[in-house]
C-alpha cells in the first residue's frame, strides 16, 4: 500500500462533521483545511467574522469541501 493511500484510509472523515474553533486564522484555519481535505464537513467558529472566517469557508469550498461559519464565543453555548 502506498503511503498516501494509507494516510487517506487512516484519516478518512467522509460523512463526518468537524467543529473547529478559531477557524478564522492561524492553527484553527489550518486544522479546518486539513479536516476538509480528509472529507469532513467543517463548521467554523471564531469570535469575529472579520477574522477570516469567510475566507476559510471559501477556500474549503474551492477544494470541493463543505463548510459554513458562525461567529460567537463557544464558551457561551
Amino acid at each position: 500500500m502506498i503511503a498516501k493511500d494509507f494516510a487517506q484510509q487512516l484519516f478518512n472523515l467522509q460523512d463526518r462533521v468537524a467543529f473547529v474553533t478559531g477557524a478564522g486564522s492561524g492553527i484553527g484555519q489550518m486544522i479546518a483545511y486539513g479536516l476538509a481535505s480528509a472529507g469532513a464537513q467543517v463548521v467554523c467558529f471564531d469570535l469575529r467574522e472579520d477574522g477570516g472566517l469567510a475566507e476559510t469557508v471559501k477556500n474549503i469550498e474551492a477544494i470541493g469541501g463543505e463548510a459554513c461559519f458562525y461567529t460567537g464565543d463557544v464558551r457561551q453555548l
